[in-house]
């Protein structure tokens, strides 16, 4: 044990003094060399290397321990940050599942996803039905080849701007979409991800906008066509029937020789046909100013029958080449309403019983129009045709806006909704029956307008004496067309004093210059100063001869001038003027004068 040691050396030594020999110190064997403690010695360092064991087996748990702990926390760490990932794709997913627009991914040209708006926009109900398809299956045809010069320029890195496109549905129709895509990895592969934003209702209501426009545009032109129409047809109308009265007056003189009354009853007939034809002309102006009113006009108590009348007439070309047409008018209640919106009801349903109709069939189709009286007393206007007929699927949704069965550029989708508004405004209510193959019966009620009250008997009167000879009425024709001034002048001339205006400027001038009228009739609309501000004129310096003012009007086709007439308390004619009733008003303007002269001789009696 102790190896550097050297040998113990022990010597004999003398006692001093005694001179005896000391003996050498008796000794035992050195501890390292006994047994005994070579085996404590293995006893301990056996002990020491065991504690030292399980000394380094503590450590090494208590690093496991350790290390398993951190791998524990980093695992738990691990998964939080998992189920975020997931709880976020989840997120995302259903975000991009309930996305307004269109989301559809395709990866080797192929469907692998697509949210709820693609399947509604390209017609499906379930993914399954489009899973597997390529991304031309629903580009338009017309469009395809643009498609794929598009997913060309995609491959190559460039960015796509939007562009407004066409997509072919599942059901063979065709939506329009505002389209664009972009290129990722979707699952770790490659994929193009395309979206599209649904714009076919917007683009329709656009559509329908304009159309809107159009019409009210085509209102307004319809009814200043018939204000520029009825002057000349004043005129010629006028200038017709003062010919007329003059021919028969001549045929009636029993001195005129039988071969001039031969030719002259020619003549009357010719000129007959003439009037015919001016009638004709008459009546179709009359209907565009029905139909070209605004709408807002006033309602009121009115005739149903001749606004059908109207509407057929107006109807007539696109009804002779689809079916025979058969009326059945009866008198049935006044309605309140306004005149243009339900002629414009009735033009509609025409219209649509035409188109129900191909052309070509006319003696095997038939649409009839009939007026009746139901058991409540309402009016009932049925249009029925032997068309088509609508789906029965169809017919709940005839009346919503935008809904249409026509082909596009045919059916707005807007006019039964409209018909449907304007009838219920005034009370009423429409109806469709219906069947495929068979026809189609549109039944529009209304009710009927409250009975006006009935008028009291006038007091009998003492019988009036017999009037004596009444001079004619001195008339101021303002008129800014001379034909028209001169075709008055004719029939009124003779019996009454008769001048011309062709201004409102130059009847003002003769009234300043003292002259005086019994009857001013004014034109409403005129260049310069118009029949509006020559009354207000009146009114300022000559009030008297305002009240002298009765209008006579082409078509008031502005909303100021309609909204005068109905303001001021003025007698209105229209153009072309009857002479028999310009006659009578003249006449009872004569009289009223020769009233007024008369009083204060009366006075005096």
């Amino acid at each position: 044990m102790y190896p550097a040691l050297p040998p113990l050396l022990l010597l004999s030594a003398t006692r001093a003094g005694t001179g005896a020999l000391v003996s050498p110190l008796a000794l035992a064997a050195p501890v390292y060399a006994q047994p005994a403690f070579w085996a404590a010695l293995a006893l301990v360092a056996g002990g020491l290397s065991v504690a030292l064991y399980l000394l380094g087996r503590e450590q090494q748990r208590a690093r496991e321990q350790e290390l398993q702990a951190r791998v524990e926390e980093r695992t738990r760490a691990l998964q939080a940050a998992l189920a975020t990932m997931a709880e976020s794709e989840q997120s995302m997913r259903q975000l991009i599942d309930r996305l307004p627009s269109a989301v559809t991914v395709y990866v080797d040209d192929r469907a692998v996803y697509a949210n709820d708006a693609a399947l509604r926009l390209m017609g499906y109900e379930r993914f399954e039905d489009l899973q597997g398809r390529s991304m031309f299956t629903h580009a338009a045809p017309e469009e395809r080849a643009l498609s794929e010069a598009r997913l060309a320029r995609l491959q190559v890195g460039e960015s796509l701007p939007v562009r407004e496109g066409r997509v072919a549905r599942a059901d063979g129709t065709q939506a329009t979409a505002e389209l664009t895509a972009v290129r990722l990895h979707f699952g770790g592969r490659p994929a193009v991800v395309s979206v599209a934003r649904d714009i076919t209702e917007s683009r329709a209501l656009e559509s329908r906008l304009r159309l809107s426009d159009r019409l009210a545009s085509v209102g307004t032109l319809a009814a200043g066509v018939a204000h520029e129409i009825n002057n000349p047809l004043a005129y010629v109308l006028a200038n017709q029937r003062y010919v007329a009265e003059e021919l028969e007056r001549l045929l009636q003189d029993p001195a005129l020789p039988a071969a001039h009354a031969l030719g002259l009853r020619e003549l009357l007939d010719a000129l007959h046909d003439a009037q015919e034809g001016a009638g004709r002309v008459q009546h179709i102006v009359q209907d565009l100013k029905t139909f070209g009113r605004s709408e807002e006009e006033r309602s009121g108590p009115l005739d149903v029958r001749p606004l059908v009348e109207s509407a057929l007439s107006l109807c007539r070309n696109e009804l002779r080449h689809r079916a025979r047409l058969s009326k059945e008018l009866e008198a049935v209640p006044q309605v309140v309403g306004n005149a243009a919106r339900l002629g414009q009801v009735f033009v509609n349903l025409l219209v649509n019983a035409a188109q129900a109709i191909q052309k070509g069939s006319v003696e095997e189709n038939e649409v009839r129009v009939r007026t009746r009286t139901d058991a409540r007393g309402w009016a009932v206007v049925e249009v029925q045709d032997t068309g088509a007929g609508i789906a029965p699927q169809d017919l709940p949704s005839i009346f919503d806006p935008f809904f249409t069965t026509k082909p596009v550029g045919v059916g707005t989708g807007l006019g039964l909704s409209i018909c449907h508004s304007i009838v219920r405004a005034a009370g009423g209510d429409i109806a469709v029956q219906s069947e495929v193959g068979v026809g189609t019966t549109f039944r529009v009620e209304l009710p009927p307008a409250a009975p006006a009250r009935p008028a009291q008997a006038p007091a009998a009167a003492s019988p009036a004496p017999a009037a004596a000879a009444v001079q004619g009425a001195r008339v101021l024709i303002v008129d800014d067309e001379p034909l028209v001034a001169r075709a008055v002048r004719r029939v009124l001339q003779g019996a009454h004093a008769v001048e011309t205006a062709t201004s409102a400027r130059e009847a003002l001038a003769r009234l300043e210059a003292g002259e005086r009228f019994d009857l001013l009739l004014c034109d409403v609309m005129m260049p310069e100063m118009s029949g509006q501000q020559l009354w207000e004129a009146l009114g300022k310096s000559f009030p008297e001869q305002q009240a002298q003012v009765v209008f006579v009007t082409g078509g008031a086709f502005t909303p100021e001038a309609r909204a005068f007439l109905e303001r001021v308390p003025v007698r209105v004619l229209s153009k072309p003027l009857d002479p028999a009733a310009l006659r009578e008003l003249a006449e009872e303007r004569a009289r009223l004068r020769a009233a007024r002269a008369a009083r204060p001789a009366s006075g005096q009696a």
